[in-house]
């Protein structure tokens, strides 16, 4: 998490997101990945957390839902993006 808070400050982040940091929040997780070059990251074509993994195997349609979207501290909380 510090790593990450050296590229953007804290406050931004929350200003943001509007999600307490925890270390198991998915960008801190995809953060580890590219800094060592993981060879998963290199093959996915496709982000999806696993509940809209799920649902993309009952439904065939790859989406983010907002709300398991805003736990990952990757989607602003005032645009939706």
């Amino acid at each position: 998490m510090e790593r990450a808070f050296e590229q953007v400050s804290k406050p931004e982040i929350f200003n943001v997101t509007g999600i307490q940091f925890s270390q198991i929040n998915t960008v801190y997780q995809l953060m580890s990945l590219v800094e060592s070059d993981s060879p998963q990251l290199k093959a996915a074509y496709t982000f999806l957390t696993i509940p809209d993994f799920f649902n993309y195997l009952l439904t065939g349609v790859k989406t983010n839902e907002f709300s398991i979207g805003s736990t990952t501290q990757m989607l602003s909380a005032s645009t939706g993006e």
